[in-house]
């Protein structure tokens, strides 16, 4: 836990979770970045060894949760005869 307070990133967190307006969203996810880089809460200094590399012939779920992605959401995709290598 980083404990990090900060009130207008609280604020513009929660104007994320009930903005329909995909332009206007973005705008608060940049202002939220600016925020966390200004302030750096935490600096992460471990990252997975592994790659994770998805070809196109799967549909899958990405997730904020890590390591990034639903392993249990990937399918393969129903027209395979489609996709060319």
């Amino acid at each position: 836990y980083t404990r990090f307070s900060n009130a207008e990133a609280d604020e513009i967190m929660e104007q994320i979770q009930v903005t329909s307006i995909p332009a206007e969203r973005d705008k608060l996810y940049h202002r939220l970045q600016e925020i966390l880089v200004e302030e750096q809460p935490i600096i992460f200094y471990l990252e997975p060894l592994n790659r994770i590399a998805v070809h196109k012939r799967f549909d899958g779920e990405i997730t904020s949760i890590r390591p990034g992605y639903m392993v249990n959401k990937f399918k393969i995709k129903n027209d395979l005869l489609s996709l060319k290598d």
